[in-house]
């Protein structure tokens, strides 16, 4: 496992607790051949719920307990602060029932070490927030998203920069594009400086809040700080959920920042799942083209279907109006928060980019983040991870 809530050398301490005896043997046996794991992970097996309990008694404390169905016992959620419990389920279907505290049991031991450390992540965040440990500053998070291309993304980035410049407030922007429009309208030449800071990230590297620091440019044009774009496609598409969760975690430790600005590609990814999962909102750009408008609709159903989004968390804004008749989804979806004008002088990006924004874009969009509704983004106060 990459990730560790506790001091560096410290081993993380697994109970694996199933009746299939084989399982547990598998799985154990693959920790300590693993030249990686077995020196950063310890498992210890049990196939009865009394040795089980017998070992919870003891003296050696688990960091995650994974327990089999059978030998699942509700009062394991009420365990000491700090320890991560995880049941155990027979199939898929089963696992998605009360997730991300139940996993499927049937799957490569990789894939499921990899979504045991997601939530882990996901837990110590929320359990440092819980346990009054203060944070280091109260960045404010913003994903900018949307479920297809050319709605306007980067331009209302912009807009959202310059919105909180104006307020006097630092902000920190970050493209996390596959192509990424920053590039046609930076001063700056490509690097691949994001790149070496996700390997440093990926390897738990004592030298990444370094790698970091050196990542952070102060770009002319945007007048805010940037991280520059991943440069090689294979770095992009390694990047995990939690790959995510932890960049962003540690930018809001450097306490620099009042507000956090993400750049997304069009769809759903892993990255976006990642950077959703502790944004203080994410903004879901549509415009009225009947494509986008479709894609929109679709994406966002299957979204709140399998419970991925929900409000206030997420917001619906409606860019490039025409139409003030413009129509709210139905029920099923979200209704549409904001909307913002058509600007026929934006040609292209680099004009948007090099033009002043006009008022009445900037003054809708001052109205809505300073309206009650949106108090809960409020930069400078003490932010949760949703």
């Amino acid at each position: 496992m990459k990730y560790d809530c506790r001091k560096e050398g410290d081993v993380i301490l697994i109970f694996l607790a199933d009746e299939d005896e084989k399982y547990v043997k598998l799985f154990c046996d693959y920790i300590s051949r693993s030249l990686t794991l077995n020196q950063k992970v310890k498992v210890k097996g049990f196939t009865t719920a009394e040795t089980l309990s017998n070992a919870l008694q003891g003296t050696d404390k688990p960091n995650i307990v994974l327990a089999g169905k059978s030998l699942w016992d509700s009062s394991m959620q009420d365990m000491e602060h700090g320890v991560c419990v995880i049941e155990l389920a027979q199939g898929q279907e089963e696992a998605l029932e009360s997730a991300p505290f139940k996993l499927a049991k049937y799957q490569s031991i990789d894939d499921l070490l990899q979504k045991i450390e997601q939530i882990t992540l996901h837990q110590y965040m929320h359990s440092t927030q819980k346990s009054g440990t203060p944070q280091q500053h109260g960045s404010c998070v913003i994903s900018v998203a949307s479920a297809a291309g050319g709605v306007g993304k980067t331009t209302f980035c912009r807009c959202l920069i310059q919105h909180y410049v104006n307020e006097g407030k630092k902000v920190l922007y970050c493209n996390i594009e596959t192509f990424s429009s920053w590039l046609e309208l930076s001063l700056q030449e490509k690097n691949d400086a994001l790149d070496r800071l996700f390997y440093y990230l990926q390897s738990d590297s004592d030298q990444v809040m370094e790698q970091l620091k050196a990542c952070m440019t102060y770009d002319e044009v945007m007048q805010c700080h940037v991280l520059p774009p991943i440069y090689q496609m294979e770095v992009m598409q390694e990047v995990t959920v939690t790959d995510m969760q932890k960049l962003i975690d540690m930018i809001r430790q450097l306490g620099l920042y009042d507000v956090i600005i993400l750049d997304h590609d069009a769809g759903w990814h892993v990255r976006l799942e990642g950077s959703s999962a502790c944004s203080d909102v994410t903004l879901w750009l549509m415009s009225e083209a009947v494509v986008t408008k479709t894609k929109t609709q679709q994406l966002l159903h299957y979204l709140l279907h399998n419970k991925k989004v929900q409000r206030p968390q997420h917001q619906l804004v409606m860019n490039k109006v025409t139409n003030e008749e413009t129509k709210d989804w139905n029920n099923e979806t979200l209704p549409i928060s904001m909307r913002l004008p058509y600007v026929p002088q934006w040609k292209s990006l680099q004009v948007r980019m090099k033009q002043d924004i006009p008022s009445v874009y900037l003054q809708e969009i001052n109205k809505w983040l300073t309206s009650k509704e949106m108090s809960f983004i409020e930069p400078g106060r003490n932010h949760s991870l949703h």
